[in-house]
């Protein structure tokens, strides 16, 4: 969708909105990790019961939280500023990023003009967060939550793969993850 789009959408909801400051910032004891996935868009907070605001919702590729990544910054920005307590990992049954070829993720970049040099020199699979299978990558991020050295001990870690058909969630590990 072009720029332009998005702006007329915004001028339409600006017109249509009533102007109100946000709420005071309130502690918010929850924080879901999830895939960026936009298919799971309409069925991630149903299928765990929540409202939007209800916890932070924080999505990146796989679900999978790097130890120095911008997730893990986030999670501890929401454990000191918004009394963050409990992280909940969830993966779904058909992560792409499970079976990210990347054969086709060069072609894709090289057909974009961008050369394989660009990425430097880690290999593709990590790069772009590839995970072995949606229970493997929860259980990674989960251990690299719960090794965090900046995070308190206080902190629960749990994980979960959706079966993006049906809604069903599946417990991969039920926290307190064991804080290393």
């Amino acid at each position: 969708m072009p720029l332009e789009q998005l702006l007329e959408r915004n001028r339409v909801f600006v017109h249509g909105h009533e102007a109100k400051a946000l709420a005071p910032p309130r502690t918010i004891r929850l924080a879901i990790v999830a895939c960026y996935d936009p298919r799971l868009d309409t069925l991630l907070l149903p299928s765990l019961g929540l409202q939007p605001g209800e916890a932070f919702l924080l999505r990146t590729a796989g679900a999978l939280v790097q130890p120095a990544g911008g997730v893990m910054r986030s999670l501890a920005m929401g454990v000191f500023m918004f009394g963050v307590q409990e992280v909940v990992v969830v993966g779904h049954s058909s992560c792409r990023m499970a079976t990210f070829e990347t054969a086709a993720f060069i072609e894709s970049f090289s057909r974009r003009g961008v050369t394989r040099e660009a990425f430097g020199p880690m290999d593709l699979r990590e790069w772009a967060c590839a995970i072995p299978d949606p229970t493997r990558g929860v259980e990674i991020s989960i251990a690299n939550i719960a090794g965090a050295s900046f995070l308190p001990r206080d902190v629960t870690v749990s994980g979960l793969v959706l079966d993006d058909r049906t809604g069903e969630l599946t417990v991969v590990s039920a926290g307190p993850a064991s804080r290393i």
